[in-house]
C-alpha cells in the first residue's frame, strides 16, 4: 500500500491524470487497494480493476462502466510518473491474472 499524501505527481502524470480524466480519489483507491507489478526499471505498475474500482468508486465513471482497469506507474522516491486506463483482457496477460 502506498499513501497517497506521500505522493510527489510529476507534470508528466498531471496532464495524463487530467486529459484521461482520472480523478485524485480514483488515484489515492489504486495505491491504497490496488496491486502491484514490476514494471520498467525501478518503477512499479498498481493496478485497480473495475470491480474493486466499482465498490469503491461507485458505477458513476466512464471507464468503470467500460470494464477498463487503472494503471499508475510509480517510480522511485513516490514519483508518480503516468497513469492509464487498460482492458481487462489485457491487465490479465500483463499482470498475471490480475
Amino acid at each position: 500500500m502506498i499513501e497517497s499524501q506521500e505522493l510527489i505527481v510529476t507534470a508528466h502524470a498531471r496532464c495524463r491524470l487530467q486529459e484521461r480524466g482520472i480523478s485524485q480519489q480514483a488515484v489515492k483507491h489504486a495505491l491504497q487497494f490496488g496491486r502491484c507489478y514490476p514494471a520498467k526499471g525501478d518503477a512499479v505498475a498498481v493496478y485497480l480493476g473495475p470491480f474493486l474500482a466499482s465498490v469503491l468508486l461507485g458505477p458513476s465513471e466512464a471507464w468503470i462502466e467500460a470494464r477498463l482497469g487503472l494503471v499508475l506507474i510509480v517510480g522511485l522516491g513516490l514519483r508518480l510518473l503516468t497513469a492509464y486506463f487498460i482492458d481487462t483482457s489485457v491487465a490479465e496477460r500483463r499482470f498475471g491474472g490480475a
